[in-house]
């Protein structure tokens, strides 16, 4: 179904299946720290959860108060990356510069983001990071880490 607005045709949006939607939540409670050059599993940063139906699950993971302790590049540099069911769904990348030291200034939040239809069943969703070449990577702060999952089954 189409809406006139304004001499210009919309589509209609459905919100009746946001009535029926239900959230998933996980939070880290600890500072932590790496110094692998390969990706493991992020402290507190996994979260299996199951689903009735199909759904449309808006996935969204905050790495917070996140820096390295290593200087200039390729040195300098964390990597992180979102996994569902083991499949690797989003990745990113923050690097320090040349002279940065570990201050509030070094500091940044670190966000991944997937918006993916899932099936009925169980689902784990997880976090795993890396501090490159060398160095350590860190995220500071109590509630700083999270996985928050909006769940929309489908009609």
């Amino acid at each position: 179904m189409f809406w006139q607005f304004q001499g210009e045709l919309m589509a209609k949006i459905d919100f009746a299946s946001a009535i029926h939607s239900k959230s998933f939540y996980c939070s880290g409670n600890t500072d932590v720290s790496t110094t692998s050059a390969s990706y493991v599993d992020m402290p507190d940063m996994s979260l299996t959860f199951s689903l009735d139906k199909k759904s449309t699950c808006i996935i969204v993971a905050k790495i917070g108060r996140a820096t390295q302790d290593s200087l200039g590049w390729p040195w300098g540099r964390i990597y992180v990356r979102l996994l569902i069911d083991n499949v690797e769904e989003d990745i990113s990348m923050y690097s320090t510069s040349a002279g940065t030291y570990i201050t509030a200034a070094a500091h940044v939040t670190i966000v991944l983001s997937k918006a993916k239809e899932l099936s009925a069943g169980s689902h784990t969703v997880k976090v795993q990071w890396n501090a490159g070449a060398a160095g350590t990577a860190y995220s500071y702060g109590t509630g700083l880490r999270s996985i928050s999952i909006l769940v929309v089954p489908r009609r």
